[in-house]
């Protein structure tokens, strides 16, 4: 037997070995490309025919910008007609097959057909048919299978209204309350494998989406506040939601279809760390889906104390976060009245500060609050001296994330005795407002900011629920009768010490002056049904301390909420208080 070697034509060895390379340059040109994350983002305001929406363009502009911000190739496409908005979808539809994900975001007017979904561009004519809109509309399905990429991310800023109709045009992001088409009767596919569909509306089916009085609709103000945070995409939008709602008085609910294979983030990272083997990654999938499940339907509870518990169970990060801020907004929309917060000037009762809990708003750290304060000199304005003015309604905006204290004001509207508006100036939106301005020690805006920016003194300590019930332990009744003092116990803050809410309950209300003496003037004047502290206990001390006070009227209105205070002797062995410590601290001393 003879062994036979055949020997390469010449120039063959070189050919195989530049088709070599070739391949796995494209490979991993290939491989590149499939992680790139691109955008369309759309904003039609100003339709020739069917009315101007006031703040579709600047919606699209800032979703756009923050896309950007965050690592998407983004195209913005503004005041598109027909011929424009079909453009703009096959090129972006071209691009997508390379892409990992592709996200949509559309501003504007939008209506349905028979079931289908369509978004209207600003050269459409008034409709004198059904058939007008589906000729010139584009059909949301349409768009979603045009796109090729693993994952496909769809965000609808419009109406669900049908345009043939009109009453709510102008109003509203399309016309008569009918709306859109629940996603579920659609026609859309899927994304590629291990990727899937997610479509979220600005509101439910049947229902109009709010343009918003703002510098955005409710539903692009908690995209911007929210979209960038590194939390899977089911989580984010389960807090857009609970703000939406809270920001609309619960007029409009944002509304949901998905068909996910995986969890999906806006930003580039985001959940648990990659595990090295498949087991540990579908594991990880699947706790993450129970947990996220879990997170949804805690987020959609209006039940604060629950949520509290949950997010106290959960000391990871993004959730535990998650849960507090959707308990705080809970907790904060129950209280639109105006809280009293400092008095500089006690002895006469005047230089007051209030703020109001419902208004606080969030912008990833930046937050917003509207504060009332007695006019002062600093506050002064053209013709100030003329006018007389009372007193001072400002929404300020600070960065909790920020290392240098500084702030911002977004708008200042000053009032007479009469409460009628004397000056009003809008400086910007909270988003885009430069923070130039020093938080100096002790000044209000400081004490603002130590009341926002810790998310366990941001809200309320007791629901008025739960106040208005009172079911909690009786601990014991005050000498006198006219009190009786409730609690419960609260999670540790620190590891050696323990803690309790308080609740000392009048039968006939009292004066913030008979409790602090201090007050005087018509501050000291305002009634006090309830005190609610949280009491810390070191055990082995004789002594507490109550870093924050709440106090209500007999409506739970929250009229004071206290600033820090130091720590106390217990000297009184038969105090309420001390029992409290016993309760807290006897099996651990």
């Amino acid at each position: 037997m003879s062994l036979v070697i055949a020997t390469p034509e010449p120039g063959r060895f070189t050919f195989r070995i530049c088709v070599f390379l070739f391949a796995a340059i494209c490979l991993a040109y290939t491989s590149a490309r499939a992680e790139e994350r691109i955008a369309l983002v759309i904003g039609n305001s100003h339709y020739e025919q069917l009315g101007t929406l006031t703040n579709a363009k600047a919606d699209a502009a800032s979703i756009a910008d923050l896309l950007k911000r965050i690592g998407y190739k983004t195209t913005l496409v503004q005041e598109a007609s027909e011929e424009g908005l079909r453009k703009a979808v096959r090129s972006f539809a071209g691009e997508s097959g390379n892409a990992s994900i592709a996200v949509v975001y559309y501003a504007g007017h939008g209506a349905q057909v028979n079931g289908e979904n369509f978004l209207l561009p600003v050269d459409m004519d008034i409709p004198r048919q059904e058939g007008d809109i589906q000729l010139t509309g584009l059909k949301v399905d349409d768009l979603v299978n045009a796109l090729h990429s693993r994952v496909k991310v769809v965000f609808l800023d419009a109406c669900r209204d049908n345009p043939a109709l009109f009453k709510n045009l102008v109003r509203g992001r399309g016309s008569a309350p009918i709306g859109l088409a629940p996603a579920n009767g659609s026609s859309v596919s899927p994304g590629g494998q291990g990727g899937g569909v997610f479509i979220a509306y600005a509101t439910d089916a049947d229902s109009v989406a709010l343009d918003g009085s703002g510098a955005h609709s409710p539903f692009a103000q908690a995209l911007l506040t929210h979209l960038s945070e590194p939390r899977s995409l089911d989580d984010m939008f389960s807090i857009v939601t609970r703000e939406v709602m809270k920001s609309s008085n619960n007029k409009q609910r944002p509304y949901k279809y998905a068909s996910l294979d995986e969890i999906v983030c806006i930003p580039a990272k985001c959940g648990p760390k990659e595990s090295s083997s498949a087991t540990d990654q579908n594991q990880l999938v699947s706790q993450s889906n129970t947990d996220q499940n879990e997170t949804a339907l805690l987020l959609a509870s209006t039940d604060s104390a629950q949520i509290l518990a949950n997010a106290d169970k959960h000391p990871s990060l993004d959730r535990h976060n998650s849960l507090q801020l959707a308990a705080e907004a809970i907790l904060d929309a129950e209280h639109p009245e105006w809280t009293l917060i400092d008095i500089s000037k006690p002895e006469d009762g005047s230089k007051r500060l209030w703020i109001r809990m419902a208004s606080i708003k969030r912008y990833q750290d930046r937050v917003s609050i509207e504060s009332k304060n007695d006019y002062a000199s600093e506050d002064a304005f053209p013709n100030s001296d003329t006018l007389a003015p009372s007193y001072v309604v400002n929404v300020s905006v600070l960065d909790c994330g920020a290392k240098d204290r500084k702030y911002g004001t977004v708008e200042k509207t000053v009032f007479n005795a009469k409460d009628k508006i004397v000056y009003h100036h809008v400086f910007g939106p909270m988003e885009a407002m430069t923070l130039a301005l020093d938080i100096a020690p002790k000044s209000d805006i400081d004490l603002i900011r130590d009341a926002l920016c810790d998310l366990s003194r941001a809200r309320p300590l007791v629901s008025r629920s739960d106040l208005k019930k009172m079911n909690f332990p009786r601990l014991a009744t005050a000498p006198d009768g006219r009190s009786e003092f409730y609690y419960k116990k609260l999670p540790r803050a620190r590891p050696n010490e323990e803690r309790a809410l308080s609740i000392n309950a009048f039968n006939e209300d009292v004066t913030l002056a008979n409790i602090l003496p201090a007050f005087a003037g018509a501050s000291g004047k305002i009634p006090v049904h309830y005190i609610v502290a949280d009491d810390r206990f070191i055990c082995g001390e004789m002594s507490y301390a109550y870093p924050r006070i709440d106090m209500y009227d007999s409506a739970q209105n929250l009229i004071y909420l206290s600033t820090p205070l130091a720590k106390e002797a217990i000297t009184n062995d038969t105090s309420a208080v001390a029992s409290l410590r016993r309760l807290m601290c006897d099996q651990k001393e």
